[in-house]
């Protein structure tokens, strides 16, 4: 059975989803404030901040995809807790964060991110309308990008820490795109997001297999995603309706549960 939820008039006209809110600024203008940044003083290590930054990149992104697959009235219950779970950890990393970073330019860029997210929260609870979805979406991929460039300006990443936040980051860009798909919003924006995702995640597990230092229990683990993601890619290339939102829901967080078990095993080698 197709799963559905209310539309409000006017959803289907990509022009009132594609264009982001005029009253919002550019992102080139809020994350302006990271050039020429001063070596930040942190009270905490800067290792702990980077990763709390990186964490909320990742699950501010899992909050909007769980949102849509609630309104799909996808695993309903599952995704109302999720989107209680990931509001209250975020609000709480937030207002760490803001308390903690004392460089001006990235304490006043929290606070920017700090107001959007709230304002995510509160459009949440808003009925659903192609505006609202809109800004959404658009104060997300803002807040992922902001969160990615301030962590960048505290902590040198190294490459095998870039490469797993990216996977699991393009593992739920995929799976929030084609719930978008899925409810005939193929327009400019989530197309090219999602074929963005599938890009990037193909080259990414081919690299990961190629990886000759893993250990047994990493190979194992590698296999499974080669399974997993086989199954996806077939899900997002079928045509057909049904309980395919539902199954890609699931199939993509046992995707990224899997993805995390790797990178357990394989630092442990």
């Amino acid at each position: 059975m197709l799963l559905l939820f209310v539309l409000s008039p006017g959803w289907g006209r990509a022009s009132s989803f594609d264009a982001p809110p005029k009253s919002s600024a550019s992102l080139q203008e809020e994350t302006a404030t990271l050039k020429g940044l001063s070596p930040t003083i942190i009270p905490d290590s800067p290792y702990k901040v980077f990763n709390i930054m990186m964490r909320d990149r990742i699950q501010t992104q899992i909050m909007i995809k769980e949102y849509l697959y609630h309104k799909m009235k996808v695993a309903t219950h599952r995704t109302a807790s999720e989107i209680k779970r990931n509001q209250k950890m975020i609000h709480r990393d937030m207002l760490f964060l803001t308390a903690t970073l004392k460089d001006p330019g990235l304490s006043n860029l929290m606070h920017i991110i700090e107001a959007n997210f709230g304002r995510i929260c509160d459009l949440m609870k808003q009925p659903m309308s192609p505006q609202n979805l809109s800004v959404i979406l658009y104060y997300g991929d803002m807040i992922a990008a902001s969160l990615g460039q301030s962590a960048k300006a505290i902590y040198a990443i190294d490459a095998r820490r870039r490469f797993q936040h990216a996977v699991r980051y393009h593992i739920n860009q995929l799976a929030m795109q084609y719930v978008l798909q899925s409810e005939n919003l193929k327009n400019n924006y989530a197309t090219t997001k999602m074929d963005e995702a599938i890009a990037s995640l193909e080259e990414e597990i081919e690299t990961l297999e190629k990886n000759p230092s893993r250990s047994a229990s990493a190979r194992r683990e590698a296999a499974r995603i080669r399974h997993l993601w086989n199954a996806i890619r077939q899900l997002c290339d079928s045509s057909e309706a049904g309980d395919l939102p539902l199954i890609v829901y699931q199939t993509t967080r046992k995707l990224d549960e899997t993805f995390v078990k790797y990178f357990a095993r394989d630092a442990g080698k």
